[in-house]
């Protein structure tokens, strides 16, 4: 669930602890939300997620590589990717930069 704070269609500034309510949503409610901004409104939104991300604590982004570790070696054991020694990422990577 995600919080998501509403309030009266008015500049942030001018908004009162009053006019401002509190409540959880769904990510799906948040993405029917999300899908109602202007393309305009949308692009500040992707670009406040994206920024947002510099906040993370070591200890989180830790965990988020830890969590993604868990999903590819899951793929993996379930057939759905295939390992690439490293001399041909490497190779590969060579090849697309030179």
């Amino acid at each position: 669930m995600a919080k998501l704070l509403l309030g009266q269609q008015m500049s942030h500034n001018n908004r009162t602890n009053d006019q401002i309510k509190e409540r959880h949503v769904s990510l799906e409610e948040l993405e029917i939300e999300i899908k109602k901004l202007t393309l305009k409104e949308r692009a500040a939104l992707a670009k406040w997620i994206v920024q947002s991300l510099d906040d993370l604590s070591e200890s989180e982004i830790d965990a988020l590589w830890a969590e993604e570790a868990e999903r590819r070696l899951d793929e993996l054991e379930q057939g759905l990717a295939t390992e690439i020694p490293a001399e041909e990422v490497l190779r590969r990577a060579r090849t697309a930069i030179s």
